[in-house]
């Protein structure tokens, strides 16, 4: 069947059928006639176990949030060697497939997060109590958001994983455990609240503290930077601002870095220090 309208992105996946052939060729149709962000959970995960090379029509664009047990049917691996190694496991199956892999914690480990060119996202919010039918619902329609308010798939995964995580500590806080994925959206709300008060705490931080240009200069120099430019960059219509280092050992070195992130000068010093604690890849 010819898909209908392209709209912003696709959700794929919740309360669909496991294994079922229509459920495939469905998916495979959006793959090849649509170049819009995809969000895969559950079933159209699970739809893909027999045929994930079918995933690379999707490449760079399409995010996947299987938990251990999908993660195992999808890349043919035990569960046990999975939580032995879920930062490889991740990092390997989003280069081998060119998805973006949010392979979701447990009781006991973090939710990891994988891009294709090899970067790896280890969230640090989040707690046992998530591990519960329903909740991981809630971190797909979390990341469908922000993908629909502009941000790029890899950044709306790691934000969407950490806004979800934020309000599931403030939901067990309040209720403790036996947590519901009614308790996790209903803090949703709050968590942005919060993490937009600290933002705008750094913003004011920063403010009232002067650091000229010329100081950043000097202090990039006592690190042996030679010197750091920046260039704005269009992406697909979102401003984006990357950070140009030339280092003794490495040469000319592009570090993206996120308008969520900036902070300015303030923040640049701390970047400079950063980049110090890598040692002699950039001393």
């Amino acid at each position: 069947r010819k898909v209908v309208g392209q709209g912003v992105l696709w959700i794929i996946g919740p309360g669909l059928e496991l294994r079922n052939q229509e459920t495939q060729h469905m998916i495979s149709s959006l793959l090849r006639e649509t170049d819009i962000p995809i969000v895969l959970d559950a079933g159209g995960i699970n739809a893909f176990e027999d045929s994930p090379w079918l995933l690379r029509k999707a490449w760079g664009r399409m995010i996947i949030t299987p938990h251990i047990k999908e993660m195992s049917r999808l890349a043919g691996r035990q569960e046990a060697y999975i939580r032995a190694n879920r930062i490889e496991v991740a990092r390997t199956f989003a280069s081998a497939y060119g998805v973006i892999v949010v392979l979701k914690g447990d009781e006991v480990n973090q939710t990891v997060v994988a891009h294709p060119d090899g970067r790896v996202y280890l969230n640090t919010s989040g707690n046992r109590y998530m591990a519960t039918a329903g909740i991981g619902d809630v971190l797909t329609g979390v990341i469908a958001s922000l993908l629909g308010q502009g941000l790029v798939p890899f950044e709306a995964a790691i934000l969407a994983v950490y806004v979800h995580g934020f309000a599931g500590d403030l939901a067990a806080r309040q209720k403790g455990s036996g947590l519901r994925a009614t308790d996790i959206y209903g803090q949703l709300p709050r968590a942005l609240m919060q993490l937009m008060q600290i933002r705008e705490q750094a913003i004011i931080r920063d403010a009232q503290v002067k650091i000229t240009h010329a100081e950043i200069r000097r202090i990039a120099q006592a690190y042996g930077l030679e010197l750091t430019e920046e260039e704005n960059i269009e992406y697909r219509g979102l401003a984006t601002v990357a950070g140009i280092v030339h280092t003794k050992n490495s040469g000319r070195v592009v570090i993206k870095k996120s308008l969520w992130d900036l902070k300015g000068s303030i923040w640049e010093k701390e970047y400079f220090d950063f980049l110090h604690s890598k040692g002699e890849h950039f001393g």
